[in-house]
């Protein structure tokens, strides 16, 4: 074992040790690596980045990246001084043995830098949902947009909130970054944030092989990839939550770690400042654990102890300031704050099982008796102090749960270092036993790093490839949305995007940076109502931005205003009154809640004045779908744009309430029979006796005293439109039936190949008025007479279904085929039909002119296309 007093990396053993002691000296031997050589000027290169930023903010100059990096050089420069003296040394060279150490700590950046960066690639733009992610991107947006840090938080506390608060090393990086590159924050932000998380499980590794014996160092180092076990608490920091800052404060803590491991005296001081100041800088909530590794290192040092209490009491005195801050800071809050994250709080480790930790807490202790591995040692035991002194703080209502609960990940990420420590004193104690077999041992180190470098690739569970969904932006969508910030009225705006919520989050504030308002906040918790609510709601807002490359269903109230492969950006025109009300649309919104032991249903017709025979009916079904309960409410006409209609109803007894506009409440007594133990609640539209559309709202669980309600559409909105009616010569007259003729089809063109598309426009016209919906079927016959290409629906996309179409109007209709790639050459009918979707059966198909024929397929033939190879 190796005596306290022996000299750091890189120094002479003193003439006294014993054989056994030089011979352990010699393993211990640490010239350093190239890669930590690199890991460690890059790191304080980062950090010297950020302290300039910020100085020259303080000295009131605008951010520029030549003027941040002239600066961070200047700071750079005593450490390339004291680095240039060391080198003039005499010290060990890098030895043969070492290439696989090198090796090692290559693999250990491509593996993690796989992990976090498959995600995103190739556009590297932000993943996940978090809103953290936003947040950050709209503070490093404003900072590049001025040119300087938020000065005076005051003026901009509405548009960042508590970002305007936030320490700013993070985002000062992130803006010094796209200068460089001539990218905007948002694509700089995540690859950032990726780099630092490879920087952090890196530097463990290099924490691992700088304290153990060269001979073992491989094999041992490859325990950092340990961290890719923890996914929640090491990748999903990063790629879920986005604790952008966080992360790079991790690899500012782990450097801290390496100085105090590999350097001594002045050599250690001007680098440890360093990188303290711009950890402050970055997140100082993790400062006290960077101060107390650096004042536990100290104590290991044999200096005098007057200097000893100096050193001890200028770093004490900040902390014991930082705890007071914590505790008056977050004493408004009170013991009444709960948050999410605290009910999340586990063994960061648990995903693991109990194996990691106890080997983790066995490390630790074979650690305490090797004092090259003290300093990494106070660093994990300042960890550890930190997330004990924040629970008791978070325990007594003093601060939020996700303080205490984001010191897991740093705690969760430094155990990976006693794991590699522990695997090198079995291996090391394996070597000496069988040194005569050195070779073999070698070998079968050199397949375990293999095989850990081999698994940590393709280790089960971990993002290698990310869904859409995990997409909340995309290249197309960013460039939609900017267009919108430079051209349009971002403030006066809607997203209807492929997945609502988030993405019209990230888009309201994150890239077009407007204010988190109520608004704001409402796009990520309430999904937004569908396109057609804007498109016929005339209070709505002027411009939509809309997640698909044309419009569903143009008229000419609307202009396309940006166009590209992903998206449209429409706007209303002074057309769009007019056009309105020659579209005579219907929209209905709904919203259900309970309150008091009553289900209430409220909705909302707007523009009904011109819909007659509309009726509403909240239904009532058992587990048998047979009706308990209908409550039936006519729509009145009234000179109001809008009918408000509403159901309220006992839960147990179904008793209810309704009301129209403000006629008197219509009452329906209380039923017979209780309630079941579970039943249904549906809401209709009628149009005399048709349904239009039926939503299930909830299912309501009744036990004795007990009522259960579970609310599965709180709130959403259909709408209805008839298209317009342009004057057409009639080309042709087919019918369905007796009510719905035929008058025009065009198909796009003749001739296609397997995997295009097949555009088809229809006229129709309706001889009677129809008070019945038909489902509308456009098929592509071989000429075997089986059905090659089908699709179906109501036509134009549910815009105008047939119950509203009235004696003599026109419907122009349109509908695309997709023709499978594995599509046979040959010609093929096109045709065209409906049928009631109630019993399946087709309306007849009559061709009347110039004289008489019956499609027994009732199907009308269009036109014949051919599909060539």
């Amino acid at each position: 074992m190796i005596r306290q007093g022996w000299s750091q990396p890189g120094e002479a053993a003193p003439a006294a040790l014993t054989a056994s002691e030089r011979s352990d000296a010699h393993e211990y031997a640490d010239p350093g690596t190239l890669v930590g050589l690199g890991f460690e000027w890059i790191t304080l290169a980062v950090a010297a980045l950020i302290v300039a930023a910020v100085a020259i903010d303080m000295l009131g100059l605008p951010l520029a990246m030549l003027s941040v990096v002239v600066a961070a050089v200047l700071a750079l420069l005593p450490l390339v001084y004291l680095a240039a003296r060391g080198a003039r040394q005499p010290g060990a060279p890098l030895r043969r043995g070492d290439l696989w150490t090198e090796a090692l700590l290559l693999g250990v950046i491509g593996v993690v830098g796989w992990h976090v960066l498959a995600p995103a690639w190739p556009s590297l733009l932000p993943i996940g949902n978090s809103p953290d992610a936003v947040h950050h991107t709209a503070l490093a947006n404003y900072v590049l947009e001025q040119r300087h840090l938020v000065r005076d938080p005051g003026p901009v506390r509405e548009l960042l909130i508590e970002m305007a608060d936030y320490p700013p090393g993070f985002a000062a990086l992130t803006v010094v970054a796209a200068q460089a590159l001539g990218l905007s924050p948002i694509r700089v932000i995540y690859p950032l944030a990726a780099l630092a998380v490879i920087a952090a499980v890196l530097g463990c590794a290099l924490l691992i092989v700088t304290s153990v014996p060269r001979q073992v160092r491989p094999a041992a180092g490859a325990a950092a990839l340990a961290a890719l076990l923890m996914p929640d608490y090491i990748l999903g920091a990063v790629a879920s939550q986005s604790y952008y800052p966080q992360m790079l404060a991790q690899w500012l803590l782990v450097a801290v770690g390496y100085v105090l491991a590999r350097h001594r005296g002045a050599r250690r001081l001007l680098p440890l400042a360093l990188l303290l100041l711009a950890l402050l800088l970055v997140y100082t909530t993790w400062l006290p654990v960077a101060l107390l590794a650096v004042t536990l290192a100290l104590l290991i040092q044999r200096i005098g102890w007057s200097r000893r209490l100096i050193e001890i009491g200028a770093l004490v005195v900040p902390v014991a300031l930082l705890a007071l801050v914590y505790s008056w800071s977050r004493a408004s809050t009170g013991s009444a704050v709960v948050l999410h994250e605290g009910e999340t709080i586990r063994d960061p480790l648990a995903a693991t099982g109990l194996a990691l930790p106890a080997l983790a807490l066995l490390g630790l202790v074979r650690a305490w008796r090797e004092p090259r591995r003290w300093a990494v040692l106070w660093l994990i035991a300042a960890a550890a102090l930190q997330i004990v002194g924040l629970g008791l703080l978070w325990r007594s209502g003093r601060i939020a749960g996700y303080i205490y609960y984001k010191g897991y990940y740093l705690l969760a990420l430094l155990l990976v270092v006693p794991l590699g420590w522990l695997l090198a004193d079995a291996l090391g104690y394996l070597l000496r036993r069988q040194r005569r077999r050195y070779r073999v041992w070698r070998a079968i180190q050199s397949t375990a790093v293999l095989a850990a470098m081999g698994g940590a690739l393709f280790l089960p569970g971990l993002p290698v490839a990310a869904e859409p969904a995990e997409h909340p932006l995309s290249p197309s969508l960013v460039e939609a949305a900017r267009w919108v910030r430079e051209h349009g009225t971002p403030d006066d705006v809607r997203f209807a995007l492929r997945k609502p919520g988030a993405s019209a989050y990230w888009l309201h504030v994150g890239v077009l940076g407007q204010p988190r308002t109520a608004a704001a906040h409402r796009l990520l918790t309430d999904p937004p109502t569908t396109y057609l609510e804007w498109y016929f709601h005339p209070l709505t807002t002027r411009t939509l931005l809309l997640e698909q490359p044309t419009l569903p269903q143009p008229h000419d109230g609307l202009a396309v205003r940006f166009q590209n492969e992903c998206c449209v950006v429409v706007e209303k025109t002074e057309a769009y009154p007019a056009a309105l009300q020659a579209l005579r649309p219907l929209q209905v919104s709904y919203s259900a809640a309970f309150v008091d032991g009553r289900q209430q249903i409220d909705v909302e017709l707007f523009d009904a004045l011109d819909q007659p025979d509309l009726r509403l009916r909240v239904v009532v079904q058992g587990a048998d779908a047979q009706p308990l309960a209908a409550y039936t409410l006519d729509v009145p006409r009234r000179t109001g744009r809008v009918q408000y209609l509403g159901v309220a109803f006992n839960l147990q007894t179904l008793a209810a309430t309704g009301y129209a506009n403000d006629a008197p409440g219509v009452e329906w007594p209380a039923t017979t029979a209780a309630a079941p133990a579970q039943y249904r609640v549906l809401l209709q539209l009628l149009k005399q006796e048709a349904l239009v559309r039926e939503q299930e709202l909830g299912t309501c669980c009744v036990a004795p005293d007990v009522w259960v309600p579970t609310i599965i559409h709180r709130r959403g909105s259909w709408s209805y439109f008839q298209a317009p009616q342009p004057a057409a010569a009639a080309t042709r007259d087919h019918t369905l039936g007796e009510a719905i003729g035929l008058i025009d089809a065009q198909i796009e063109r003749e001739s296609f190949r397997p995997g295009e598309t097949l555009d088809v426009r229809l006229r129709w016209r309706a001889r009677q008025t129809i008070a019945q919906p038909f489902t509308t079927f456009v098929q592509l016959i071989a000429t075997d007479g089986g059905a090659a290409v089908s699709t179906e629906g109501t036509p134009n996309g549910g815009a105008t279904p047939t119950w509203r179409w009235q004696a003599g109007d026109l419907i122009d209709d349109r509908w695309q085929l997709k023709l499978p790639a594995d599509l046979r050459p040959g010609s093929y009918q096109v045709v065209v039909g409906m049928y009631d979707p109630t019993t399946g059966q087709r309306l007849e198909a009559w061709q009347r002119s110039p004289s008489v024929e019956r499609f027994w397929t009732n199907a009308l033939p269009l036109g014949v296309v051919e599909v060539r190879p």
